[in-house]
């Protein structure tokens, strides 16, 4: 049986081996970060030098979310059951299956249901409410949780006597069927005596004990950075990134198209709009244009610059003039926000060449995770969103409503009016029926409504009456 294996876990055991004293600790790698120098004497000399900034930007991302623990997302946990590939002190591996939102919501009207006093039932409706939301996040692969018995109002609600600060990382989505979710644990979530009853616990809603999920980071961007770093990276991968670290590689040049006298003319498409680009611009995208068409060999371009200097805005030029030149190109970035920026880039290039609104974006797909990349916040990207698009051709050619039934209605109409028109008129003639039954129910049940209400007026006099009367004789 193979073990499981876990992207960077050389990176998640360094975190898991800080104290919550170290996170807490703002200069934690601030002697240990140094000055990256502009040439490198090897690969591994280039990726060791990026290795203790990464470090720090990871330590700095945790501290800064540690410090708002009172507004985390936050999950209540169900059951924690050891995995098979459980093999402490290193591999901590468990499966966890979430309490749902029903059942958080069936366990704060329990609770409601057991307090008395109006002071408690203040004290319990913020609790109820805390019941609710913990059924809101469900963990994602990548995430970093910190595993408490409360739900954190600040530090030190993570590391209490009961439970001391524990943190684990998902590396298993949540499986449709069981509904597991499998994660690492820094140590042990439980107990000698938890594992000799059974391999699983289960946090039931009347015991005392209970287990809180709180989303402290994602370490998706981190741990890929961290494992081409570390030459995890196998195949051409490492290859392309050798050849991009090679001095002038940038500048390279297919020797066999260059001796053809192939040079960087400036296409069609774009002579009008590269006027705004800088130089250092221009060349980039002339350079990576001209090796377009080369099949001597595989290259590879590096677009670099401090922030600032247009990377994005030169990257969307070149998409711009590769979509021109039917070109198909395959647009990769390691975070969400740099594929949500390119491709803004992009469109805001291509429209303005559009005749007719958005069409023309067809030949454009966006895809990828919607609720991480907010495109609900980006509505000029669902044109060329991948699931929006998706969900827009399903409309169309659904059976009943889509293109090709309107197309048959139309077909039918032109072949056949008489009995198309005589069809129509029948079907609004039960639709008046229809109409008219409607009306005439609603009409009946506001005259019975209307009897009714009469009648109980009729009875509450003759009440009033009868005890005036009765009045009337006892004063007598």
């Amino acid at each position: 049986m193979e073990e499981t294996e876990i992207s960077g876990k050389s990176l998640i055991d360094l975190m898991f081996s800080w104290s919550l004293r170290d996170v807490l600790d703002k200069d934690l790698y601030k002697n240990q970060v140094k000055r990256i120098p502009k040439t490198f004497s090897s690969v591994a000399h280039y990726m060791k030098s990026f290795v203790p900034p990464l470090l720090e930007e990871v330590h700095t991302d945790l501290f800064s979310n540690m410090t708002q623990l009172s507004r985390a997302p936050v999950c209540k946990i169900h059951s924690v059951e050891t995995s098979k590939d459980y093999k402490p002190p290193k591999s901590l591996l468990y499966q966890i299956i979430l309490k749902r939102k029903k059942d958080a919501e069936v366990d704060a009207e329990d609770d409601d249901a057991e307090v008395d006093s109006e002071d408690d039932d203040a004290e319990v409706d913020s609790e109820d409410d805390a019941e609710v939301d913990a059924g809101k996040y469900e963990p994602e692969v990548g995430d970093l949780i910190a595993l408490t018995d409360v739900r954190p109002k600040c530090i030190n609600d993570i590391n209490k006597p009961k439970r001391y600060y524990l943190i684990a990382y998902v590396h298993g989505a949540r499986d449709v069927i069981t509904d597991e979710i499998s994660i690492l644990a820094s140590k042990p979530i439980l107990t000698d005596q938890d594992l000799q009853q059974s391999r699983k616990k289960t946090f039931l809603a009347k015991e005392e004990e209970t287990l809180f999920a709180v989303y402290l980071m994602n370490m998706t961007t981190s741990v890929r950075i961290w494992r081409a770093l570390n030459s995890e990276l196998e195949g051409r991968n490492r290859d392309i990134i050798t050849n991009v670290l090679q001095v002038n590689s940038a500048d390279g040049k297919c020797t066999a198209c260059f001796s053809k006298g192939k040079c960087n003319p400036v296409p069609s498409c774009l002579r009008d709009i590269i006027c705004s680009y800088n130089d250092s611009q221009k060349s980039a995208v002339l350079s990576c244009i001209s090796m377009r068409d080369c099949s001597h060999q595989s290259t590879v371009k590096l677009i670099w610059g401090p922030p600032g200097t247009g990377k994005t805005k030169t990257v969307g030029l070149l998409l711009f003039a590769l979509l021109k030149m039917k070109c198909r190109t395959l647009t990769c970035a390691p975070t969400n926000i740099a594929v949500v920026e390119v491709t803004t880039r992009l469109l805001g290039l291509v429209k303005d060449t559009l005749d007719y609104g958005t069409y023309g974006l067809g030949d454009i797909i966006l895809s990828g995770n919607g609720v991480r990349m907010k495109i609900d916040d980006h509505e000029d990207l669902l044109d060329v969103f991948l699931d929006y698009r998706t969900d827009m051709l399903r409309k169309c050619f659904a059976p009943l409503s889509g293109w090709k039934h309107c197309l048959k209605s139309m077909i039918d109409l032109l072949e056949d009016p008489n009995s198309q028109y005589y069809i129509f008129l029948e079907k609004r003639r039960k639709e008046k029926e229809e109409a008219d039954k409607q009306k005439r129910g609603k009409e009946k049940k506001e005259e019975a409504d209307k009897l009714i209400s009469q009648k109980e007026g009729r009875k509450r006099k003759r009440r009033l009456i009868s005890k005036k009367r009765e009045g009337k004789e006892r004063g007598g």
